[in-house]
């Protein structure tokens, strides 16, 4: 993460976000990176072999507050609940699922969307499927499709890959909206 906090700080003058979630963050035991008007927080990921780890910067000027949920077996999250003055609050979550992972990723994903009415979950969740236009489908993708037809939330990916391989491009970096009324754009 230290090593690409100057093309944070470039994208934050160009975009000026009010939210930047990060994923795949591979830190370990390091000192948190400062990003003037943001504050930070992190979860992170095994640190046997650094991987995983996701981050939120928000603006000093957003109420929040950052939640934990316990017993979280499967993937890394990072979450704050945000109240907006005559808004309901929302929670933002910042998501990592392994490449590796089984379905019980869906247990940990099901306790994120069940701390509100109001959900949007941005990360890498490594599942493929040709509802985000992937060339295949995983068993990963599958079970996030079906999870979301049956949990009632929408999944938003993208409309270029996200992932490039050597002999491949791919979306495996994807949002998952539950009652989320605000204008916003995918980059």
């Amino acid at each position: 993460m230290n090593n690409k906090i100057h093309d944070l700080r470039t994208f934050i003058d160009e975009k000026l976000p009010d939210l930047l979630l990060v994923q795949e963050t591979k830190c370990k035991n390091i000192s948190n990176p400062y990003l003037p008007g943001y504050l930070f927080y992190r979860q992170d990921g095994p640190q046997a072999a650094p991987s995983g780890g996701t981050e939120i910067f928000i603006k000093n000027s957003l109420s929040h507050v950052e939640l934990f949920i316990p017993n979280i077996d499967y993937i890394s999250n990072t979450i704050v609940k945000v109240t907006l003055s005559n808004q309901p609050p929302r929670i933002i979550a910042s998501v990592y699922v392994p490449c590796e992972t089984n379905r019980n990723f869906l247990n940990d994903l099901n306790k994120s969307l069940n701390l509100n009415n109001s959900v949007i979950m941005c990360g890498d969740f490594n599942a493929h499927h040709t509802n985000w236009n992937c060339k295949k489908k995983t068993v990963a993708g599958n079970a996030l499709v079906h999870f979301a037809q049956c949990n009632n939330f929408e999944i938003l990916a993208p409309p270029t890959p996200t992932r490039f391989g050597p002999s491949s491009a791919t979306t495996i970096d994807l949002a998952l909206i539950k009652i989320f009324s605000f204008n916003y754009e995918i980059d």
